[in-house]
């Protein structure tokens, strides 16, 4: 059975490839410490494209690296799923075409 979820507004759904684990913040030296996760896009929303047509290309199947603390995470299945906004997107993660793909 395959699972369809469709996101609203300016949100993308994430398929966590990487999930880093949930520790306490090391406050002593007086800096926040940010938790990233990386993930595969798997679905769009309609407002979020809109967004990304300007500014620039996220697609589906891109790899990304987002803020775990803004995820809402979402099980279904037993398979997780992180829905974020587009902004808590930090980066995406291109890889290098080899000569052949080319």
């Amino acid at each position: 059975m395959s699972i369809v979820i469709k996101p609203i507004g300016d949100r993308i759904v994430v398929e966590p490839l990487i999930v880093q684990p949930t520790m306490p913040e090391n406050v002593e030296d007086g800096q926040a410490h940010v938790s990233l996760d990386v993930g595969k896009v798997i679905a769009i929303g309609p407002r979020a494209k809109t967004q990304l047509e300007k500014e620039h290309t996220l697609r589906i199947g891109d790899s990304v690296v987002y803020d775990s603390y803004v995820a809402s995470r979402l099980i279904v299945d037993g398979k997780e799923f992180h829905i974020i906004r587009t902004r808590f997107v930090e980066a995406i993660i291109n890889r290098s075409k080899s000569a052949k793909e080319k």
